[in-house]
């Protein structure tokens, strides 16, 4: 199935028998955000996130995502287990290329996507500032 990005005219994908794993047809989200086990994050919304892209040569199952890691993550999510936050950094205001996002992902890269797919509107974050 493919899903559109927030902010962005594209799409990604997750194959349809990764969804059905996961309780995906009857899932909806009660809240902005999947369960955290860190308390503390901080709940950014993923329009102000920069889609993060695959390193080059990073293979995986598909499209840059790992087949179990992706379906334990959405079945994790489908069945409120707490997850852990993602980590974000701050993008400083001069850095014109990732205008007009405020964060960038360092780790978290499947929760994003998977978010996104489950229709959440934002992430329990752990903010870094830059350099930090």
């Amino acid at each position: 199935m493919r899903f559109r990005f927030p902010s962005l005219p594209g799409e990604f994908e997750i194959p349809d028998d990764w969804l059905d794993q996961s309780r995906f047809a009857v899932f909806r989200p009660s809240g902005v955000c999947y369960s955290c086990l860190d308390t503390s994050a901080e709940i950014i919304e993923i329009v102000n996130i920069c889609p993060p892209l695959r390193k080059p040569g990073v293979w995986l199952d598909f499209n840059g995502f790992d087949a179990e890691r992706t379906k334990n993550i959405l079945y994790g999510m489908t069945a409120n287990e707490k997850l852990p936050p993602v980590e974000l950094i701050v993008i400083p205001n001069y850095d014109a290329f990732y205008r007009p996002y405020q964060y960038g992902l360092i780790n978290g890269f499947h929760r994003y996507f998977c978010s996104l797919a489950l229709g959440y509107s934002a992430l329990p974050a752990v903010v870094r500032e830059p350099f930090q």
